[in-house]
């Protein structure tokens, strides 16, 4: 008899649970592992730039720098083509693109003439900025034109300027400027 009384306390025990509505669920976890995964893959997301082509309607602006400015030695033109790179006022052949990325020497030569140019500058008037005008190509790769620019950065020009050398089929009418 003592086994039945056991049961039946066991059974009316259990059986005396009540289920209580859920009035409220708590979101607050979910909404904050949303939140991470979304900055992940915002994080996450790459837009690979070097993909990107201008638009075909997209014209370039078309400069030259005068003559006064390189004449009186306030900027240094330096002039990126495909086949060559022109420096100085006298425009001085130092190379090709490719060999001024690749080639130490040229670089190196490059950068002792640039930073000659600067104290040269300096010297002449030492509150006046040192300026240096890139100008180039239309279709150079920005590869050129970065690496030109670091150069320029360590010799201690403190001002870089850029243009356009041409409108398209006047290359050689520009060289001989």
């Amino acid at each position: 008899m003592k086994q039945t009384k056991t049961k039946k306390a066991r059974t009316s025990i259990i059986g005396s649970r009540k289920k209580r509505p859920v009035t409220e669920m708590n979101i607050t976890s979910l909404i904050d592992i949303l939140t991470i995964l979304l900055v992940f893959l915002i994080k996450n997301v790459s837009l690979d730039t070097t993909n990107l082509l201008p638009s075909q309607k997209m014209e370039m602006p078309y400069s030259i720098a005068t003559d006064e400015l390189v004449k009186e030695g306030k900027v240094i033109p330096i002039q990126i083509y495909f086949d060559e790179i022109l420096y100085g006022p006298d425009l001085t052949p130092i190379g090709t693109p490719d060999a001024f990325i690749n080639d130490d020497e040229i670089r190196n030569a490059t950068l002792a003439a640039m930073q000659h140019d600067t104290e040269q500058m300096l010297y002449n008037n030492p509150e006046s900025p040192r300026c240096i005008l890139i100008q180039a190509d239309m279709g150079i790769p920005c590869r050129y034109i970065t690496r030109v620019i670091s150069v320029a950065g360590v010799a201690g020009f403190n001002h870089i300027y850029f243009s356009t050398l041409h409108k398209p089929g006047e290359i050689s009418e520009l060289r001989r400027l």
